[in-house]
């Protein structure tokens, strides 16, 4: 009788659970490599999607760390840093991706950026985009074609740079 009774619980559970939806919603996100080669990778996430979140989906996917700080937006206005222990700072050196691949730490860090500021503005906000990392410049860290990485992302016109 025992059995039974476990066994009708069992399945009420499962018709119960089965008629749940789920919380889970899914976004892209991008790797980009130029503005030719933007690859995409479907995300899951629950509950809020966040800037770290996306940071984190990407990390997973391109084998680059990503650890990062935001402000919060203000005035359709974003600042992301990147932190000390990120491979953005740390440079190529300990990168290893089955998803894409880096010839130096210029290729590495446009990446980053790049895919970074695609997926934010695709998933979250077309924010205006500055980016720091350890606290300093990007022109300290990355020096392509005389880019001035001091302005907003979305407004440096170059064609290395895909928003």
């Amino acid at each position: 009788m025992k059995k039974l009774l476990l066994l009708l619980m069992s399945i009420v559970m499962i018709f119960t659970l089965s008629g749940c939806e789920s919380s889970e919603k899914v976004i892209s996100i991008y790797g980009v490599v130029s503005k030719n080669e933007i690859k995409e990778m479907k995300y899951e996430y629950d509950k809020n999607l966040n800037i770290s979140k996306l940071a984190n989906a990407l990390s997973f996917w391109s084998g680059a760390n990503f650890y990062l700080e935001t402000s919060e937006p203000s005035d359709n206005v974003l600042y992301v840093n990147f932190l000390g222990n990120s491979d953005f700072v740390k440079g190529l050196g300990n990168v290893k991706s089955k998803n894409f691949t880096f010839k130096d730490d210029n290729e590495l860090r446009l990446f980053m950026l790049n895919s970074l500021a695609y997926t934010i503005r695709k998933n979250i906000k077309e924010y205006d985009i500055y980016f720091t990392a350890n606290g300093k410049s990007i022109n300290e860290y990355l020096s392509i074609d005389d880019i001035d990485f001091t302005k907003a992302y979305n407004t440096i016109e170059n064609e290395l740079v895909v928003y």
